[in-house]
């Protein structure tokens, strides 16, 4: 739910669609994708994202996590 509500932000006509028009002209269609165009694409960023912070508050810095963060995503 939380990755459609992204979606849907910054598309047209909603909160986030002036960022939008500002990442589309400097920023590449490989970068786009798992920022705002590909809700398949935008699970591991943003999972990625809200996950770890929650796991590094519950479970403190690991170094273990640094691995599983960048396999994730």
């Amino acid at each position: 739910m939380f990755i459609n509500g992204v979606k849907e932000a910054f598309s047209d006509g909603n909160i986030l669609n002036p960022v939008k028009v500002f990442l589309s002209k400097r920023v590449s269609e490989f970068w786009q994708k798992p920022l705002y165009s590909c809700v398949k694409c935008m699970a591991s960023l943003w999972g990625a994202v809200t996950f770890f912070p929650a796991v590094v508050y519950i479970y403190g810095v690991k170094w273990e996590f640094v691995g599983i963060y960048i396999f994730n995503v």
